[in-house]
């Protein structure tokens, strides 16, 4: 997987931070469809995305760029979506 993340400070262009990384990742979704009627339904579902990466950044804004800051937030982690929509089958 490869994550890429910018996060602005200010109005300043010269003030964001970039990271990007490559890590190996997992995913994964699973979905139920439930019928209603006449080839209409709800479909159900939940996805997951799990990057295992060592990056991290500070999470106090005004130490952005300082080698002494702690890198106490792990920008690329785990993403969990749960999802409900209408679908039609055809």
């Amino acid at each position: 997987g490869v994550g890429n993340l910018t996060r602005p400070f200010a109005s300043d262009p010269n003030r964001e931070e970039r990271i990007t990384t490559v890590a190996f990742a997992v995913r994964g979704e699973a979905h139920l469809g439930i019928p209603l009627r006449n080839n209409h339904g709800i479909i159900v579902g939940l996805a997951l995305e799990k990057l295992f990466s060592k990056s991290r950044a500070t999470s106090d804004a005004e130490r952005v760029g300082d080698p002494d800051a702690p890198a106490d937030v792990a920008p690329f982690d785990m993403v969990l979506a749960p999802y409900l929509g209408y679908q039609g089958w055809f």
